[in-house]
């Protein structure tokens, strides 16, 4: 027997390689396998008169030959396997019955909740019971385990039938917390817009009546306006200010 190689060993790669047919989807062949799906789509195969089984044929090959993979496999419908198991496409829970797994409820149409508590009484009773053969004749617990096991599995199938409501209300409840957070954010939006409406008019007013008193004043001598500071121009430029802040808000939104 040929002894391992450690070296080999420690370079192994964590992960497995990617799979082989990933050096199909070059330019080249890209290109090729859309072209021809356009012609395929208008009706128009690779000489007259070809038939569809030989133009998708061809459509699947390289032009030396090659086989091409790049669309996807249609999906699976119907059963399949995964890790051994077999599987089916639509959602469909298995009876008890195809379990092999004894059903301690009625058929048909049943009041869930209550039969829930049926088997959760006649859990509680068989493991009291259970105890007590343990204590008195333990070579016997199987029978008591086995219909403990019975129980639980009865209430497990009963409470998977809730599943897929569980699942809807999950939705619902998320699609209500996404439209709350989405009306506060408008509403925090339109209150920020108010108060930027409302500020702009008092500057606006500010400033309409800062330059009105400016033109009825009289003008003063020369010596005056030589001492006297220029007007100030803070609701201007408050007015100016807010004017920036609106248009920045609306350019975010």
């Amino acid at each position: 027997m040929a002894e391992s190689n450690p070296q080999a060993q420690g370079t192994r790669p964590t992960l497995p390689a990617p799979p082989p047919y990933f050096t199909l989807y070059t330019d080249e062949n890209i290109e090729t396998h859309a072209r021809r799906k356009r012609k395929r789509a208008a009706g128009i195969g690779e000489e007259a008169g070809a038939a569809v089984e030989t133009m998708e044929e061809t459509d699947s090959t390289a032009d030396d030959g090659r086989p091409l993979f790049l669309d996807p496999p249609p999906p699976i419908e119907g059963e399949y396997i995964m890790f051994g198991g077999k599987y089916e496409t639509g959602y469909m829970t298995a009876s008890l019955k195809d379990s092999g797994v004894l059903q301690l409820f009625p058929e048909g149409p049943i009041d869930t909740a209550a039969e829930l508590h049926k088997l959760n009484h006649s859990l509680v009773l068989n493991f009291l019971e259970l105890i007590e053969t343990l204590a008195v004749r333990p070579e016997q617990f199987q029978h008591k385990s086995a219909d403990i096991r019975a129980i639980v599995n009865n209430m497990h199938y009963l409470l998977n039938e809730y599943r897929p409501h569980m699942a809807r209300d999950t939705l619902r409840l998320l699609m209500e917390h996404q439209i709350g957070r989405r009306k506060r954010t408008a509403e925090n939006i339109d209150r920020c817009c108010q108060e930027l409406q409302s500020a702009l008019s008092s500057y606006r007013q500010e400033v309409t009546q800062t330059l009105a008193s400016s033109q009825h004043t009289e003008p003063p001598s020369s010596d005056v306006v030589a001492n006297v500071p220029p007007p100030s121009s803070d609701p201007l430029r408050r007015y100016k200010k807010s004017h920036q802040a609106l248009q920045e808000l609306a350019d975010a939104l």
